[in-house]
């Protein structure tokens, strides 16, 4: 709801916790994300699965809007 406020005043909407790839900078172009997206630290978490050949994996997440993408690209990185 903020990031529809910041694009009608079009006043910069700085975020240092949002991770969530689809807050794109095509539909907010004042909202900056100042921290890595979740398909960063996925991969991240994905790279070290596969290092140490684990071939079950739970994840747990919060479920809501955010917690379901994390979890989702974390699905499409050890896919």
């Amino acid at each position: 709801m903020v990031s529809h406020i910041a694009n009608e005043f079009q006043v910069p909407l700085l975020s240092f916790a949002s991770t969530d790839p689809t807050l794109s900078s095509l539909q907010y172009p004042y909202f900056v994300r100042t921290t890595r997206s979740d398909l960063f630290q996925m991969s991240a978490i994905a790279d070290m699965v596969s290092y140490y050949g684990w071939r079950d994996v739970i994840a747990l997440y919060v479920d809501d809007d955010y917690g379901r993408n994390g979890v989702a690209a974390l699905g499409d990185k050890l896919a």
